[in-house]
């Protein structure tokens, strides 16, 4: 988006441009030796045979780029992310030696394309040498050397100006690639399936009763399931906790209760409505979950309470008393107070986003 956004509007102004100047430098050139006007249709044929070469191998070259330098920057991420046991362990090294053959492989493509940059370059002065030759050589038949100047000089720029144009037609086309990709969202099958047009009434889920009918869920159509024949009963307002060693299910229970992954036979109802024939972004909605590793979004702890709704303040006070958390913020700034210079553990991170399942709650 970073390129369809800043990089194409700029790349486009460039190339036109470009396109424009050597247009008017063509011109000059013709109207100053009108015998040099045969030649500019045989040199636009010759260069747009050499962008078509260099416009393939450059844009190969640019997302290899692009590619080379991702498993550098995961690198940067991981590192970053333990670097507590990176030190512990005393893995300086092996880490230092990895980041510096991970910069070596991301700068190969870089140096590849410096060097098609570079043949560009010279093959373009070499068309441009070619017409200043033929200037050189016909303009002692011309009396008048006014023109045959200017046309001289309007050739010390035409091949900067050339081979700027196919720098930045290059560059444009890399970025219209990212409009093909984002084009490429729209034929993704939707989540929503024909059977799912039953929203939900807007109180639902009033109660808050679940009811797991004889449920199985894989992850693959072809694997083994997660959960083999659930049938379970949770009677509204009661508490639950589910227990088992890891890998036994307890996660993909939350899923199923969420559709983020489909149960392919038995059924889940809630409130006497069965999520089959509920909207995905309805049922998700109207439950909230609150993970063991509590999700805040950057910005102040009003918006992470609110979820960015116009909420009156009140409403995010009375949420913050009901966590015992609002002594606690209103001594380090307030509501205006940002999320990251605010000192919260773990536990009250967590307590954070109970405060917000309450307000949307409300």
């Amino acid at each position: 988006m970073t390129l369809i956004d800043r990089s194409l509007p700029a790349e486009f102004l460039k190339t036109s441009n470009n396109f424009l100047q050597c247009v008017i430098s063509a011109v000059f050139i013709c109207v100053g030796a009108k015998f040099m006007a045969p030649l500019i249709p045989l040199s636009v044929f010759a260069i747009y045979w050499i962008q078509k070469f260099y416009l393939r191998t450059s844009r190969q070259l640019r997302h290899l780029d692009l590619e080379s330098k991702s498993p550098l920057y995961t690198q940067f991420t991981e590192t970053l992310s333990g670097i507590i046991t990176i030190r512990a362990f005393g893995w300086q090294r092996n880490f230092l030696d990895e980041h510096k053959q991970l910069l070596e492989e991301s700068q190969k493509p870089y140096y590849f394309l410096f060097v098609v940059q570079r043949w560009l370059t010279m093959v373009l002065d070499l068309v441009v040498a070619g017409i200043a030759v033929m200037l050189a050589v016909f303009s002692v038949l011309i009396p008048n050397i006014g023109p045959i100047g200017v046309s001289l000089i309007s050739l010390i720029t035409f091949n900067q100006q050339l081979a700027e144009l196919i720098n930045f037609w290059t560059l444009m086309e890399t970025s219209i690639g990212a409009i093909t990709r984002v084009r490429s969202f729209e034929e993704v099958p939707t989540e929503d399936l024909p059977l799912e047009n039953q929203d939900p009434p807007v109180t639902w889920p009033s109660e808050g009763s679940i009811i797991f009918q004889d449920a199985d869920m894989s992850y693959e159509p072809a694997a083994s399931p997660i959960l083999r024949h659930i049938t379970l009963t949770i009677p509204p307002g009661s508490k639950l906790g589910i227990c088992g060693r890891t890998g036994s299910g307890k996660s993909s229970l939350i899923l199923a209760l969420l559709r983020m992954v489909e149960i392919q036979s038995g059924d889940v109802i809630i409130d006497g409505i069965s999520l089959q024939s509920c909207p995905r972004d309805a049922i998700r909605r109207k439950i909230t979950v609150i993970p063991q590793e509590p999700v805040l979004f950057p910005g102040t702890i009003r918006e992470n309470i609110a979820a960015f709704k116009v909420i009156d303040d009140d409403r995010v006070l009375r949420a913050l008393e009901k966590v015992e958390l609002r002594e606690h913020v209103m001594g380090h700034g307030g509501l205006n107070a940002k999320i990251d210079d605010l000192p919260l553990s773990a536990g009250q991170r967590q307590l954070v986003c109970l405060a917000r399942a309450i307000t949307m709650k409300q």
